[in-house]
């Protein structure tokens, strides 16, 4: 009885001892598909900040307190700054006049308080000269639907607007030599 007892003991010991090293196995292929997934996380991410990085025109987005949360390449470009991660955590008044900034975020509250969108020009002076942009801003949302900030896109129209101006004025010229 005690042998039949012993051998009972031992194949109960080698049945744990299997299903033990069964589940070691079970952890470790999971362990590698948590590896391989947030691999797959981090490439998703990087091919989105890519794309984002390359949009044409000024893309730039901002936290509830007007803190910029990111930027396009062209943006953090004009802004003098050596990257888009070097504008996380700036301000309007880091970047821009304090007038500049004032008229900016007089919009961008709005946005924020109202959640329509913006839709109109804009002046900015990130040089010598100020520089006018047709800009489209809207309110972010996360899933509940609270405003979490506000997404910008601008595009540089300056040039245009010179030439309007030329155009008009040739053409007051033209209509007071006749």
């Amino acid at each position: 009885m005690k042998q039949d007892s012993s051998k009972a003991q031992v194949k109960t010991i080698e049945q744990l001892r299997q299903l033990v090293a069964n589940k070691e196995i079970e952890i470790a292929h999971l362990h590698q598909e948590l590896k391989a997934s947030r691999e797959n996380q981090r490439e998703i991410k990087y091919y989105y900040e890519d794309l984002i990085a390359l949009l044409p025109g000024h893309v730039y987005w901002f936290d509830t307190n007007n803190v910029i949360q990111g930027c396009n390449n062209q943006q953090a470009e004009s802004m003098h700054l050596p990257s888009r991660e070097a504008v996380k955590g700036k301000t309007l008044y880091d970047v821009l006049p304090k007038s500049v900034a004032d008229l900016h975020l007089e919009t961008n509250n709005r946005i924020l308080k109202t959640g329509e969108e913006y839709y109109g020009e804009e002046e900015s002076i990130y040089s010598a000269e100020p520089e006018i942009y047709l800009t489209k801003k809207v309110p972010l949302y996360n899933r509940s639907g609270k405003v979490i900030g506000l997404l910008g896109i601008s595009l540089d129209i300056t040039e245009r607007k010179r030439m309007e101006v030329e155009l008009r004025e040739a053409k007051d010229k033209a209509e007071a030599a006749s």
